[in-house]
């Protein structure tokens, strides 16, 4: 019965236990959320006032989140004067801002009014290189642009192997004078960028195939590995010659079909790169540095034509034209091993008031090794630092020109205010190369320096 008993109240007393919980929960108030307490949550005030909760101005408000002048708005995001305007990559636009050191050496031409190409070729052409007549102004190939010329420059000097400026603002111009001079005399003053026919022991036609006894297609010295392959149906031409009366035996052209098939290799741009192989090698270069230089549009080996196509880049802008030429500037001359040790003999010549004595082509064009504004013009024209240039005391005049017109060299008071070059080769007496009545005698230095050349200028005879 104890048991029973006992038993019987452990039950009671679960169940009153059970009772109680449950009543107490029961009575213990819900939790609620604020705005239930009236003094605090539902004061209009503090807990619904509309300017602090669901004011629009503050949450919702469109001129904050979704106003379009803001995410939306096309004169910010997809504003084509932003982001796709076609004068961002204008032709005549800086690719790049220029590097200080750069833009130094471009102050150098800015503050001696050298704003572009043809004031150089103006100050240096006349008879320099026996194009036009006396007095007369050679006009440039109008695709010759100096802020062009200046920013394939900048960009070459962040290359692995980077183009040469020297070590001041002063030396990165006589560099660069340098290059013009030479640029001067291989393209004719500047006036050409396509190769223009001479008329002298041509092959394939009108001089397309090779002149002067070279064999542009299949020649020694233009072929060998690597090479652009032979194409017998190119079609190209360089009637941008034709038209500036610059010589009366006409232009360049590469037809399929006809004697001149294939023959699409001459001279382009201003160290008239030429051949098969200088191509293969110019194309592959770009390739190679594509990275910084950008990508050709179209396969130079392909249409070797693009190297003289006005307006013609890289993918990033930087001119082909001048590219053809810095490209043999760095990988042909700055490589030589005279280069930087005869540039500093020539540098030790810089007076304390930062002008260089005047010097003439005879002081720099008789010495062995070649001093620097000479041996760089037989790196370009014969591949050897002291094999003279063909025409080496114009090329070595241009320079000097160059350099005093920027204010680098005392002005040649000989000549008046015209710089000359001391010695001047431009008026070569006597005027040996005539016509065939001996009455007109050419001013020319390229048909007076020898029977040769005479006989390769229209109607030249050559009198003793």
């Amino acid at each position: 019965m104890i048991l029973i008993f006992l038993f019987i109240a452990t039950i009671c007393i679960s169940i009153i236990t059970m009772v109680i919980i449950i009543k107490n929960k029961s009575s213990t108030p819900k939790p609620t959320s604020s705005p239930l307490i009236f003094t605090t949550t539902l004061n209009p005030t503090t807990a619904f006032n509309s300017t602090t909760t669901f004011n629009p101005t503050t949450t919702f408000n469109p001129t904050t989140t979704f106003n379009p002048t803001t995410t939306f708005n096309p004169t910010t995001t997809l504003n084509p004067t932003t982001t796709f305007n076609p004068t961002t990559f204008s032709p005549n636009s800086p690719v790049i801002p220029l590097d200080p050191v750069v833009q130094n050496i471009k102050n150098i031409f800015s503050s001696a009014s050298v704003n572009d190409i043809q004031t150089i070729a103006s100050r240096c052409g006349g008879n320099d290189t026996g194009i036009v007549s006396a007095g007369d102004i050679p006009k440039i190939w109008e695709g010759y642009k100096i802020n062009d010329f200046f920013n394939a420059i900048n960009i070459l000097t962040k290359l692995e192997n980077p183009l040469y400026l020297g070590k001041t603002a002063i030396e990165g111009a006589v560099i660069i004078a340098g290059m013009l001079g030479q640029f001067l005399e291989e393209a004719y003053n500047l006036q050409i960028c396509d190769e223009t026919p001479w008329g002298s022991n041509c092959l394939g036609g009108n001089c397309s195939c090779g002149q002067f006894g070279n064999d542009y297609t299949r020649g020694d010295g233009y072929t060998g590995s690597p090479l652009c392959d032979l194409d017998l149906n190119m079609n190209i031409d360089s009637k941008n010659n034709k038209n500036n009366g610059f010589r009366p035996q006409g232009y360049m052209e590469c037809t399929g079909g006809t004697p001149t098939a294939g023959c699409c290799w001459w001279g382009r741009g201003p160290t008239q790169l030429t051949g098969r192989h200088n191509m293969k090698i110019f194309e592959d270069w770009i390739n190679l540095n594509s990275a910084i230089l950008g990508t050709l549009q179209v396969s130079i080996c392909d249409n070797p034509g693009i190297v003289c196509e006005i307006g013609s880049k890289t993918s990033n802008g930087i001119s082909i034209v001048w590219l053809s030429s810095l490209f043999y500037w760095i990988t042909s001359v700055q490589s030589n091993e005279n280069f930087k040790h005869q540039l500093q003999i020539f540098m030790s010549y810089l007076q304390s008031n930062g002008k260089f004595p005047s010097k003439t082509t005879d002081d720099l064009t008789k010495d062995t090794p070649a001093s620097w504004p000479s041996g760089i013009g037989g790196a370009i024209n014969n591949s050897v630092w002291s094999n003279e240039a063909n025409n080496n005391i114009s090329r070595v005049c241009g320079f000097l020109r160059i350099m005093r017109l920027l204010n680098l060299m005392e002005q040649d008071s000989s000549n008046g205010s015209s710089p000359n070059c001391g010695v001047n080769p431009y008026f070569v007496p006597p005027h040996n190369c005539c016509s065939f009545n001996n009455t007109t005698c050419s001013d020319s230095i390229y048909c007076n320096v020898s029977k040769t050349n005479c006989d390769n200028c229209s109607g030249g005879v050559w009198i003793e």
